[in-house]
């Protein structure tokens, strides 16, 4: 199955892992190419998962369309502060026949919902 998880931060990353290591083709997405360029040369996401190794087999992109481009499954693992931004961002891209997932937990700080 092809999984696109939105969400590089501890959270995203770890269910990356997991889905990867169950054979799964998985593409992680983060907001800041730089940073997914490091993450890309260093194979580890040292901001939120120290020490922990990325295997060659995820995928990474800052790239929106790139992530979602033919998954069947996209899975939503953003902070809840930032989830309303970074959906916006995905407006139009994710497709009818996706299944979305969404592992946000928390609260929204302006709404509180």
């Amino acid at each position: 199955m092809k999984i696109a998880i939105i969400g590089d931060g501890g959270w995203g990353t770890a269910n990356a892992l997991l889905l990867a290591g169950y054979g799964h083709t998985v593409t992680l997405w983060g907001a800041f190419p730089e940073y997914i360029e490091e993450m890309r040369r260093t194979r580890r996401n040292d901001k939120f998962l120290k020490g922990v190794a990325l295997p060659e087999s995820l995928l990474l992109t800052s790239d929106r369309a790139a992530a979602v481009s033919g998954a069947d499954v996209v899975v939503l693992a953003p902070p809840s502060k930032y989830f309303a931004p970074v959906m916006e961002g995905f407006k139009g891209l994710v497709t009818n026949g996706q299944l979305v997932v969404s592992l946000t937990k928390g609260l929204c700080e302006k709404t509180n919902k």
